[in-house]
């Protein structure tokens, strides 16, 4: 005889989500006899792996078998959430049975009172004051059985209604089991009769979850910069995450944590040296290797410059391992849809101030500053930016920075009118020295339309030699600063609300006469 095996209910309780998995919570109790007891969960999830069940430590009880396998219904006992559908469809019809009947029982009495046949006709005379009574019973009791009728007839609809739906649910349910692939098989032994609950892990694929950032810059001139980080969660496992107690994880558990194992090095001798046959390449190689090797200079010990160069590994990191974030009860149905959700909100004290690249573009960009101790527990993740309300685009976040500050740019504005005019190019030819002389004016303009005083980093250049007999000379900087190595020129300025900012630079450039010049 097979052994019956008692049919468990285990409910969703909560979630841990990592970036390629997630770990589902099932939570229930069991009732346990003294000795062995056989329970089946027939509502495993499908393409688990990690199955780890787990009993209170205070429990003397422990498991003897654990197994996932085919479910089987002929040796389980019908599941209890099957038996509470079922007898409430009992407890229905029972009910619409007693509604129905009490109806019949109406419609009898009304069609009793409406026969007139002892009244008239053939069947024999009747008294008046006998017609005279029984009209008296119709206005009495007619009304009263018709007034009972109509909300009795609305609860058999509304009965009969629900008793439709349920079996519906209770047939859907039992098909689901019925189809079922696999179920969570459990023998435990017990020394009395106790009620312990029980936890059971499950890790299922076709879930993950990643970061997002909004950084928002609501007043430019009050220079408050608030950061977002979201958890974007995507539940495609085709389980609804109802009220369950939602963790997303950075950690990575279905990484290998086992080293790789030694394998030897071997070398033998070939059997047969007519077969082998060299490659040119390999040939030389060897070659080369054997020559190093005849040479006296071949068994030399390596350099202490060589042996610098291979610098030690660091003992020790700052890299965080993994992150948690604990989030409370969520829902979160299955489907395509990404569910977005807020972690937290930091805020910042910024400077922004506005860049003007003249050479590059006519645009003044918005930057600010950022200290890299902000960005160092930051995960990787989009952040999208949004300045005075409107979006102005996306970024990796955090930004790479090989400085101790990060450099934010915050998209260009229209704000700032740029204008950059080139006044003069002509070239001048030199009777002496056989020199050609190339003259440039470019003229300069930012106008400010913000309400507030605003910083304005202006860059622009002049060209850089890369040949002795190419001469170039700043004539004008137009108070700017020249960094000669890179040929920029820069201005800092200040702009009062409708203020417009103007300058001029001068340069010029010799060369010998005759000869082609790249770059003007």
């Amino acid at each position: 005889m097979d052994t019956l095996w008692t049919a468990v209910s285990l409910v969703l309780s909560a979630v841990t989500v990592h970036p390629n998995n997630a770990m589902f919570v099932h939570t229930g109790s069991l009732s346990l006899k003294r000795g062995y007891n056989a329970f089946v969960w027939a509502d495993l999830p499908l393409h688990t792996s990690n199955l780890r069940v787990i009993l209170p430590p205070t429990t003397r009880a422990y498991v003897v078998e654990s197994r996932v396998e085919p479910y089987t219904p002929t040796q389980t006992e019908e599941p209890a959430d099957l038996r509470f559908w079922r007898r409430r469809i009992d407890s229905l019809e029972k009910l619409v049975y007693t509604y129905e009947s009490r109806l019949s029982l109406l419609k009898a009495q009304e069609a009793t009172l409406l026969e007139n046949k002892k009244l008239s006709g053939a069947e024999g005379g009747t008294s008046a004051p006998a017609v005279e009574a029984y009209v008296r019973l119709l206005e009495r009791e007619l009304p009263r059985i018709r007034e009972a009728m109509y909300p009795l007839s609305r609860s058999i609809e509304a009965a009969k209604d629900s008793l439709s739906r349920w079996k519906t649910a209770y047939e859907s349910r039992k098909q689901h089991y019925a189809q079922r692939r696999s179920a969570l098989y459990l023998r435990l032994w017990s020394p009395q009769n106790e009620f312990i609950p029980l936890r059971v892990e499950v890790q299922v694929p076709n879930a993950r979850w990643g970061t997002a950032y909004l950084l928002r810059l609501p007043n430019v001139t009050e220079g408050l910069l608030y950061v977002q980080r979201w958890a974007e969660i995507q539940n495609k496992t085709g389980i609804d995450w109802k009220n369950v107690q939602l963790t997303l994880s950075t950690a990575l558990p279905s990484q290998a944590a086992e080293a790789p194992p030694f394998q030897p090095w071997y070398v033998d001798l070939y059997s047969d040296m007519r077969a082998f046959t060299r490659a040119p390449e390999a040939a030389k190689a060897l070659g080369a290797m054997e020559d190093a090797r005849n040479s006296p200079e071949g068994g030399a010990e390596p350099d202490e410059g060589a042996e610098k160069e291979n610098h030690p590994l660091p003992v020790e990191s700052n890299v965080l391992l993994a992150r948690t974030y604990t989030l409370g009860t969520h829902t979160i149905p299955t489907g395509e849809n990404t569910v977005r959700l807020l972690l937290k909100e930091d805020t910042f004290s910024v400077q922004p101030f506005f860049l003007v690249n003249g050479p590059a573009t006519p645009k003044a960009y918005m930057r600010a500053a950022l200290p890299l101790s902000v960005m160092r527990l930051s995960d990787e993740g989009e952040a999208r930016i949004e300045v005075e309300g409107q979006p102005v685009g996306r970024l990796r976040w955090p930004p790479r920075t090989k400085e101790d500050t990060v450099w934010l740019d915050l998209g260009p504005t229209e704000r700032l009118v740029v204008s950059r005019e080139e006044v003069e190019r002509r070239q001048e030819t030199t009777l002496a020295g056989g020199m050609v002389r190339y003259l440039f004016t470019y003229r300069l303009s930012v106008a400010s339309t913000y309400e507030r005083p605003v910083r304005v980093v202006v860059w622009d250049r002049i060209p850089v030699s890369r040949h002795s007999d190419i001469k170039v000379d700043l004539t004008d900087s137009g108070k700017g600063t020249l960094d000669a190595e890179t040929g920029r020129l820069s201005w800092t300025i200040t702009l009062e609300p409708g203020q417009r900012w103007e300058t001029t630079f001068r340069f010029t450039v010799r060369a010998p006469k005759g000869k082609a010049i790249l770059g003007l």
